[in-house]
């Protein structure tokens, strides 16, 4: 009994595949030494599942949030969670997501300046 041939790649199937080890590949590295010696994510790592937000349990009204996203090196630690109001968050989230986006993306963005930002509450102008 012969084996059916196996089915060939096209070229994006290929390409796709790539990325996904690539992908695979770069969840592996995951941490990543700041300055000051702590570690933190890298920007184009998938969101942590196991969150503790400092350990604020939710409040209605407000979403917790990391002042200093977790893509740009904020912890989560309580220092960094704090109650943020529902319209403010979702506009801070966009702002977040465009940021990691571009950093992961090759931007050449002052990583320092936009830590130092977001912490302040300054992070309007990364819109």
């Amino acid at each position: 009994m012969s084996r059916p041939p196996l089915p060939t790649r096209s070229r994006a199937t290929s390409l796709k595949f790539l990325a996904l080890a690539a992908g695979a590949w770069l969840s592996f590295t995951t941490m990543e030494p700041s300055a000051s010696g702590q570690s933190y994510r890298l920007p184009c790592q998938p969101r942590p599942t196991d969150l503790t937000y400092g350990g604020l349990a939710p409040r209605r009204g407000f979403e917790r949030d990391h002042r200093v996203p977790l893509c740009l090196g904020g912890l989560d630690t309580r220092e960094n969670v704090w109650y943020e109001p529902w319209p403010e968050y979702a506009e801070k989230n966009e702002v977040e997501r465009h940021v990691c986006v571009a950093l992961c993306h090759g931007s050449r963005l002052d990583i320092d300046e936009m830590r130092k930002d977001f912490e302040t509450g300054n992070w309007r102008k990364w819109k």
